[in-house]
Order: structure tokens, then C-alpha cells, then sequence
């Protein structure tokens, strides 16, 4: 496998065949960030309708916007976390939304052979409070599962549906150290 640019795992690696179904549990290796093997966009579009290539891609840009807008909330909230914890909680999640911001562009690159549009940011509204700020972002964080999962049930080759995985986990992830966030500043918004 290709790791030419540290990452470990396979989603940007060098898979040959696609397969539409999970490998039997435990044969998998590695997680899905390695550099993407360069290939035409044909091949990689294949077992997917042009109709299919084009909502994937539209809720990819969609997808961008949303990770877009959660890191800038991640940003402001840094600001008005109450204690030390809360902030390694936060920079952790926001590390995260960056690292797949960045698998969300090498993907759309891969199925449509060009840069993914610019994507403008949504005007920012300031929660009130620390914990309205947590309660909005656990919202689009809950949203952006639901996106991910319809690009999870349209994509065909092994990298892409391991990366979908990757999208997944990270959103389910983030949830609960929010969650965990909301309980422990006693939230009740």
C-alpha cells in the first residue's frame, strides 16, 4: 500500500478491485486516510449512475458547507469554554472536522476529477451561552450524520464506503464527547 504521506489505513490507498460488500470481520486493516491513488475519472465513478455521481457530489458540496460552518463554530466556542477539559474536548472535535474536511475534498476530487466549488460560509449567529452553543452544534453534528449516511448507502468502491465509515465513526464520536460536554456543564437548554 501507498503511505507516502503518513497517514495510515486505506481509503486513499491503492485498492485495485471495488467491492460492494464488507469483508468478513477482522480482514480489514488499517483505517481509510492514506494518499489517493490517482486513476481516471471513469474508473472512478464506476457502479455509479451519472444520476447517483450527481447527488453524491451535491451532498459532498453540501456536506463541505456543513463541516465548513460546524469548524467555525467549534472556533467561537473554544472562546467561551468554562474550563481546561472543555477546551482539549473542543480542539480534539475540531481537529477531527478538519481532518475530514480535507477526506471530504480528496473524495470529491476522486469522483468528479475536479475541485469541489467554493463553498460560502453561512452567516455566523453567536449562541448566548456556552450551552446553547453546545446544544446547536450537537444539532448540525447529528445532521451532518444523516448527509454522510446517504453518501455512505450511494458509494460502490471499498475506499470510499471505508471513508463513509471513517465519517461516520468521527460523527458518532464527536456526539457522545458533546454529550459528554453538555451532562457535565449541566446543561438544560
Amino acid at each position: 500500500m501507498n503511505q507516502n504521506n503518513g497517514f495510515e489505513g486505506r481509503y486513499w490507498g491503492d485498492m485495485q478491485a471495488e467491492m460492494t460488500t464488507a469483508p468478513a470481520y477482522g480482514t480489514m486493516r488499517g483505517g481509510p486516510r492514506q494518499s489517493m491513488q490517482q486513476g481516471t475519472v471513469q474508473d472512478m465513478q464506476q457502479g455509479m449512475s451519472p444520476e447517483v455521481l450527481t447527488q453524491v457530489l451535491f451532498l459532498i458540496v453540501g456536506a463541505l458547507r456543513q463541516e465548513t460552518d460546524i469548524r467555525f463554530y467549534f472556533g467561537y466556542l473554544l472562546t467561551m469554554a468554562p474550563s481546561a477539559e472543555d477546551v482539549e474536548v473542543l480542539t480534539a472535535i475540531r481537529q477531527i472536522v478538519i481532518k475530514n474536511l480535507e477526506m471530504l475534498r480528496r473524495l470529491y476530487i476522486e469522483l468528479a476529477g475536479a475541485n469541489p466549488p467554493v463553498v460560502e460560509e453561512a452567516p455566523f449567529v453567536r449562541p448566548l451561552t456556552y450551552c446553547e452553543g453546545l446544544a446547536t452544534v450537537l444539532l448540525r453534528v447529528q445532521d451532518a450524520v444523516a448527509v454522510y449516511r446517504n453518501i455512505f448507502f450511494a458509494v460502490r468502491q471499498r475506499r470510499h464506503i471505508d471513508a463513509m465509515t471513517e465519517f461516520l465513526t468521527d460523527e458518532i464520536g464527536n456526539l457522545g464527547r458533546l454529550n459528554y460536554l453538555y451532562a457535565k456543564n449541566e446543561c438544560n437548554v
